[in-house]
């Protein structure tokens, strides 16, 4: 699921685009994540832990988006 917001209220008036889901999907599109091993090893721990605790685990994820991307996005997935 996602949703794209956008900053009117700050001086650089940015979009952002923020997303949830399963963690076998959102991390390896999370680059930042994928690019740094001790990272993805604290996370992952870190998702073991709570699963075995019976808790259902979401990553949530965003990104900065240009003015022209975030139209890009809105016109894609818009119904």
């Amino acid at each position: 699921m996602s949703i794209l917001l956008r900053d009117t209220q700050g001086p650089s008036d940015e979009y952002l685009v923020m997303c949830k889901g399963a963690d076998n999907i959102m991390l390896p599109l999370c680059t930042s994540v994928m690019n740094d091993p001790h990272q993805l090893e604290e996370i992952n721990h870190s998702l073991t832990e709570l699963s075995n605790l019976g808790l259902r685990t979401l990553i949530v994820a965003q990104k900065k988006l240009t003015e022209a991307e975030a139209q890009q996005w809105y016109h894609k997935h818009s119904l």
